[in-house]
């Protein structure tokens, strides 16, 4: 008898592995099942030229058909970095934003509804929980992505999903952890220059 699930989309499994896939000027991501099967992938929507002197700036999760669920908007500003998260019709799915600490990091994610996600660990070297109303909804921790692709700066994470999530909570987690990839991405160019 077969005990394992069936595969479906990407929005019906409560624990996926990002895998980046490319670093150059970009920070593309396939998503893999626990079997390390693609269901998803983060793709970035920017020309070349564009990447080169702006870096990434949009993105758009794929379901593993090609149906796009997502797109990650990181917004022109002045000061701190704001990803807007919209369904592809642009209707607000949530807004990441990093904000302001003298003691500690501090990213602020808002639902399109108003609801807001909590971040609690150590999300600048991705090991951390989300929490949504005080209680736990994703955990998502760093893997060894094997010699080759980390000497390439290329990254891999775990994220485990509650599964009382609904789509809508499952694509801002998603969507957020790409956007904290992004933050810290630029933090460590900046630092760097």
């Amino acid at each position: 008898m077969d005990t394992q699930p069936p595969r479906g989309g990407l929005l019906t499994h409560d624990v996926v592995v990002m895998q980046q896939i490319t670093s150059f000027l970009a920070n593309d991501f396939d998503i893999l099942d626990t079997d390390g099967a693609v269901i998803g992938r983060f793709s970035g929507q920017d020309s070349v030229g564009k990447r080169f002197f702006t870096g990434p700036r949009e993105f758009t999760l794929f379901d593993s058909d090609g149906t796009p669920l997502l797109d990650v908007h990181d917004v022109p500003n002045f000061g701190f970095d704001t990803f807007e998260l919209t369904a592809p019709g642009g209707a607000p799915v949530a807004t990441v934003k990093k904000k302001l600490s003298f003691i500690r990091r501090v990213i602020d994610v808002t639902a399109g509804d108003g609801t807001r996600l909590e971040l609690r660990g150590g999300f600048w070297d991705f090991n951390y929980e989300i929490l949504g109303g005080g209680s736990p909804v994703a955990q998502v921790s760093r893997q060894w992505a094997g010699m080759a692709h980390g000497f390439f700066g290329r990254s891999r994470y775990a994220v485990s999903l509650s599964p009382a999530l609904g789509p809508h909570h499952r694509l801002m987690i998603l969507g957020t952890v790409v956007a904290l990839d992004l933050i810290r991405m630029k933090d460590e160019r900046n630092s760097s220059s």
